[in-house]
């Protein structure tokens, strides 16, 4: 055999011999894993079962806690009874009736409930599957009381025990009010938002109708809009669902008189500038809660040049006139400008009215 071959076969064998290390390191890793797997697994069940084991210890140990406060009650269950009252609503309306549950907090035996005798305000009532039922008319309006007492034979001594107590619920009358949501008087031309709130009545029952008026509901739940037309007087009128009828009446008024300014101003010293740059006159209404705008009419303007003789132009509508413009021009420092005879006329409004005069001095 030649040098040749013998290399041949020795690297053949090296290669083999490699593999075969290769899968035997590749073997132990794969044991060691699995090793460890099982041990991890062994160690999570044992943590387990020690959970397991404390929480059957701390079960034991409230059941001794049970057991100990029970015979600190020398074994009384009774000493833990507590009357309780479950009313259907603690406000009822007169001529209504108010009814309640009554029961036992404490876990008695039923056949001790059904031997036990109840009295509320001195009369009797029967128990049946551990409540009692109690009915009364509301006759008045206040704060109403019932006593309830109890009597119990404590099976263990054979002693009647007694249990009292006080409740108390709320008497009131059917009723209704009516209230402007923005102001406490109802304004012509405008939407008057309002609220009608009901005690004892169902709202689909209420009848609302007004004198001087004109009501409509406003997406339900006791919200109108009422309209007037003329100052003065308005009534609402509330009734149905047994309420008597309810009139409520307020004062009808004409939207208050607007402010005249020009810019924002509506008097005083003006730069020239400034005076020359503004279109008219408008009217403004301050602090009103209402969306509601008023028209200036018209305004006589007098122009007063510093030592010379007055001109006049007889402006209609807000926006000056060409000759109110032609006027408004020749401002210089030193002139005086005069808005009288100015008239605004605002929703509900039959005519104009007049407002307030302006002066204005040119600097």
């Amino acid at each position: 055999m030649s040098k040749t071959s013998n290399w041949k076969l020795y690297a053949i064998a090296s290669m083999i011999l490699s593999a075969v290390l290769f899968c035997g390191v590749l073997f132990l890793y794969f044991m060691a894993y699995q090793l460890d797997n099982k041990v991890w697994g062994l160690e999570k069940q044992l943590e387990e079962a020690g959970e397991a084991k404390r929480s059957t210890v701390v079960s034991k140990a409230d059941v001794q806690a049970s057991l100990d406060e029970l015979v600190a009650n020398n074994g009384d269950l009774f000493s833990t009874i507590q009357l309780e009252s479950s009313p259907r609503s603690n406000f009822v309306v007169q001529g209504e009736k108010f009814e309640t549950e009554l029961f036992f907090t404490s876990s008695i035996p039923l056949d001790q409930q059904k031997e036990a005798t109840l009295n509320v305000n001195g009369s009797a009532v029967s128990i049946k599957d551990g409540k009692a039922s109690y009915v009364a008319a509301a006759k008045q309006p206040g704060t109403m009381s019932y006593d309830v007492v109890a009597n119990i034979t404590n099976p263990s001594t054979g002693e009647k025990k007694e249990f009292k107590r006080t409740f108390e619920y709320e008497v009131g009358q059917r009723s209704v009010t009516v209230f402007p949501n923005k102001m406490n008087v109802l304004y012509i031309g405008v939407d008057n938002p309002i609220s009608i709130s009901a005690t004892g009545v169902n709202p689909n029952e209420l009848k609302v109708n007004g004198q001087a008026c004109s009501i409509r509901s406003n997406g339900g739940k006791g919200n109108y809009s009422v309209t007037v037309s003329k100052p003065g007087e308005a009534t609402i009128s509330v009734s149905g669902g047994e309420l008597p009828p309810s009139k409520f009446i307020f004062r009808a008024k004409r939207i208050p008189d607007p402010i005249a300014r020009i810019g924002k101003s509506a008097g005083g010293a003006m730069g020239n500038g400034a005076f020359k740059a503004q279109g008219g006159v408008a009217a403004f209404l301050d602090n009103f809660d209402f969306d509601a705008k008023c028209q200036i009419q018209g305004y006589m303007l007098t122009y007063v040049p510093k030592g010379d003789v007055s001109m006049e132009s007889i402006n209609a509508g807000a926006r000056y006139n060409s000759k109110s413009k032609q006027l408004i021009n020749q401002a210089k420092p030193g002139d005086v400008y005069y808005y009288d005879n100015v008239k605004a006329k605002c929703p509900g409004d039959p005519a104009g009215r007049k407002i307030n005069s302006m002066v204005f001095k040119i600097k």
